[in-house]
């Protein structure tokens, strides 16, 4: 078993490791001029994670039947506490460089926890 303090060194080793920034995007829901509901969102602040692009691991075609293809985050557990699948998380800078166009994913489910960080996985929504 991890003592607080090994636990503790285990956290900021993987935040540590996190190399790219994101920005949590909370959901709204909107009436329309004529009654229709919609979802809006709003940024929230730019954040430390770890984005792991869609891989042919966790997907592709078997016997004709297309799996998705799911990418996945990793983010400080503080930063994922109230994340429920209706938020999405866009990706604005990759390996310390600003993408010139931030890419935007819908959670998938809800996040797991685990020891050091936790996991996300995420759908692209838009470009």
């Amino acid at each position: 078993m991890l003592t607080a303090d090994e636990v503790t060194a285990n956290r900021a080793t993987q935040e540590s490791s996190m190399m790219d920034r994101c920005k949590i995007m909370t959901p709204a829901n909107v009436t329309g001029d004529y009654g229709q509901e919609a979802m809006t969102y709003s940024d929230g602040s730019e954040l430390v994670c770890g984005f792991e692009p869609a891989s042919s691991q966790r997907g592709g075609s078997i016997a004709g039947v297309v799996v998705e293809l799911y990418a996945r985050l990793r983010m400080k557990s503080s930063d994922a506490v109230n994340l429920t699948p209706n938020y999405r998380i866009k990706i604005t800078s990759r390996t310390g460089a600003a993408l010139a166009t931030a890419e935007v994913y819908q959670m998938i489910g809800y996040h797991r926890q685990g020891p050091t960080a936790t996991v996300i996985d995420l759908q692209r929504v838009s470009v």
